[in-house]
């Protein structure tokens, strides 16, 4: 998946988007299908960006009835609500509805100031 075509990154060039990885401790994750990605009740600090597959969004109530609640296709965000809030559990189980790749990236660090102030722009704030 090309990145620069994400709403996150739109405009940066391949390169920046790499360097920018090492700031915002970026990890790939690969996970095959039925794989729980983020459990419900866990505590994330990273937003999720699906690379290819396809994640599915569940919760499970007190019955132990499976609500879908949606899913995210290559490109998509998730988690990002969760990992701007520190210490809240999630209340969603995120899982792979088919082999998938996700990066994950630390919020706290693409919300402060980096130190080493390099060149780089900022990333866009998104609505």
């Amino acid at each position: 998946m090309n990145l620069s075509n994400t709403q996150l990154f739109r405009g940066l060039k391949e390169e920046e988007i790499t360097s920018l990885f090492r700031c915002l401790n970026a990890a790939e994750c690969n996970y095959k299908k039925g794989d729980v990605i983020l459990s419900e009740g866990s505590i994330t600090e990273n937003i999720g960006i699906v690379l290819s597959g396809m994640a599915m969004i569940s919760c499970c109530d007190i019955w132990g009835n499976v609500s879908i609640l949606g899913n995210a296709a290559p490109g998509s965000v998730f988690a990002e609500v969760y990992a701007c809030i520190p210490g809240q559990p999630m209340l969603v189980t995120v899982s792979a509805a088919k082999d998938t790749s996700i990066l994950f990236m630390n919020v706290g660090r693409m919300l402060t100031t980096c130190t080493n102030a390099c060149p780089l722009p900022y990333l866009p704030v998104i609505y």
